[in-house]
């Protein structure tokens, strides 16, 4: 992968189809879709000594998602000069080799909470661009709660996504041209349109290719939250964030009229919130309590 290949970061709210936006830019002939990499960041921000640093972003076990040989980037890395950019472009370009992209000009990452650290990669990556896709809250509200992780209620999800698009607005007024705003919905109504734009924003030329087979956005996403959330969800969302979407130009079911969450609803909520992270951690433990005991 040439030394001069442009980082481009598709960040948002997760759970608003960064992930699929980056492998649609990743099917071109010279792009590459990396996997999540906050861990990167994490460890980055984390940890003032380089060298430290460097360590626990090649002992964290999410590295695995790369499918590389960490011994070989090691190696890499000590006729490198050692800087936190270098130690990313090997993990990338060695990602590029083994998935048969070793010319890739242009490598995407889908990690959608990136947005908050947007200053620290313009200090590593200069020419690094920024997506910033946009989803229907409630869409990202209909996604979330049924998992074992994120917000499992409406009220929560509506403060998660508005505190996730708050990082992404202010990208936008800091970064200037080197960020684009993308709506979900665009992408998924007129494919066609939206994503030429995005390429060439990347630096790719548009090749049909892109939008063919798996990679394809499918247009039934856009509106499933309105059959997944019950009425007094959405209603509840609204109540939290609907001066955001109406910003945003999406329509609302209760304009102006939503109602908070009641004491008891809020009562049962803390109830189910409560059993769910009890169970999450019985399965941790289940999953990780010998090794960890090692």
């Amino acid at each position: 992968m040439p030394t001069e290949a442009r980082p481009v970061f598709v960040v948002g709210c997760p759970r608003s189809g960064t992930r699929l936006l980056a492998t649609i830019l990743g099917a071109h002939s010279r792009g590459i879709a990396v996997p999540d990499s906050r861990f990167i960041t994490e460890a980055l921000a984390a940890v003032a000594d380089p060298a430290s640093s460097r360590a626990r972003v090649l002992a964290d076990p999410r590295l695995g998602t790369f499918g590389i040989d960490v011994d070989a980037v090691r190696r890499d890395l000590a006729t490198a000069d050692g800087s936190h950019a270098d130690l990313w472009r090997l993990l990338v370009r060695r990602y590029a080799e083994a998935t048969g992209c070793p010319a890739a000009r242009v490598w995407i990452d889908p990690t959608p909470v990136h947005a908050r650290h947007a200053t620290m990669l313009v200090d590593l990556f200069p020419r690094a661009r920024f997506v910033h896709l946009v989803r229907d809250g409630r869409a990202v509200a209909a996604s979330v709660m049924p998992l074992s992780w994120g917000p499992n209620t409406a009220m929560r999800a509506a403060r998660w996504w508005s505190e996730h698009l708050a990082f992404g607005l202010g990208l936008e007024l800091w970064g200037g041209p080197r960020v684009m705003r993308v709506r979900y919905e665009d992408a998924l109504a007129n494919p066609h349109r939206t994503i030429p734009a995005v390429s060439a924003f990347a630096g790719l030329e548009y090749e049909p290719a892109m939008l063919a087979g798996a990679t394809a956005p499918q247009r039934d996403r856009g509106d499933a939250w309105e059959e997944r959330l019950s009425a007094r969800d959405v209603e509840i969302f609204e109540s939290a964030a609907g001066d955001l979407l109406r910003y945003l130009g999406y329509p609302m079911r209760f304009a102006g009229h939503a109602r908070p969450p009641s004491a008891g609803e809020r009562a049962a909520a803390a109830v189910r919130g409560r059993l769910r992270a009890l169970l999450a951690a019985a399965t941790q433990r289940m999953r990780f309590g010998s090794a960890s005991a090692e």
